[in-house]
C-alpha cells in the first residue's frame, strides 16, 4: 500500500532477536509526519494527513496526559505535568473542543488530587489520582458536564493508600485495571 506524504514505514522484518528493531531517526521526518507500524492504520489517517499545535498555553505544562475523547461532543479532557502553584504542586485538568474553525479550552478543577492519566467511563471520565501527602488519591469518576461532579471509585487496598495511582484502562469484560508507580514519592508529593 503506497504511503501518503510525510509517512515512513517501520518494518520490524529482517532484524533477529539478538538485535532489536530500530524506529526510523527524526531526521526522516524532519518537516513531521507519521511512522506507519502497521498498514491498519493508513485508513485512519487519510489520503492527506497533517500535524498541528492546536492549543498550547505557556503559563504551565498544560498537556500531559490523559487525552480522554468524548466521541458524542468532540471534547477532549486531559491533565496537564505537575507545577507550581503558591509553592505546592498541582495538576490541572482542562477541557477542549472544536468551536467552527477554533479550540475552546476550559480549565476545570474537580476534586482529582494530582490528576494524571484517564479514560471514558460509563458517561464520564475515570481519572487517576496520584494523591499528596494528606489525600491519598486513587481511581474518580467526574462528571463529564460541569459543575464537573465527582465520586471516588476506589482510595486504597484493604486499607492500605495506593502508592499514585498513574494509568489507568477499561476492560471490553468492565473490570478496571491502573498502574500504582512510586513516582508520588520519587517527586515529592506523596509521603
Amino acid at each position: 500500500m503506497a504511503l501518503p506524504k510525510g509517512c515512513v514505514r517501520f518494518s520490524r522484518e529482517n532484524h533477529s532477536a539478538s538485535e532489536p528493531a530500530k524506529p526510523p531517526h527524526q531526521e526522516s521526518l524532519s518537516e513531521g509526519g507519521f511512522v506507519i507500524y502497521n498498514d491498519s492504520f493508513l485508513p485512519i489517517l487519510g489520503a492527506t494527513p497533517s500535524l498541528g499545535i492546536v492549543l498550547s498555553n505557556p503559563a504551565y505544562p498544560f498537556a500531559h496526559e490523559a487525552g480522554v475523547y468524548i466521541p458524542l461532543t468532540g471534547e477532549v479532557f486531559i491533565t496537564s505535568n505537575r507545577h507550581q502553584i503558591s509553592g505546592h504542586q498541582h495538576v490541572q485538568i482542562s477541557k477542549f473542543r472544536k468551536v467552527g474553525e477554533k479550540y475552546e479550552c476550559e480549565e476545570i478543577r474537580p476534586d482529582v488530587p494530582m490528576g494524571n492519566g484517564g479514560v471514558n467511563y460509563q458517561d464520564g471520565v475515570l481519572f487517576c489520582a496520584q494523591g499528596t501527602h494528606t489525600d491519598p488519591g486513587g481511581l474518580i469518576y467526574m462528571s463529564r458536564h460541569a459543575p464537573y461532579e465527582t465520586q471516588t471509585v476506589v482510595n486504597n487496598y484493604h486499607g492500605r493508600w495506593f502508592n499514585s495511582v498513574n494509568d489507568v484502562v477499561v476492560h471490553s469484560d468492565g473490570s478496571i485495571w491502573f498502574t500504582d508507580p512510586c513516582y508520588g514519592f520519587e517527586q515529592a508529593f506523596r509521603p
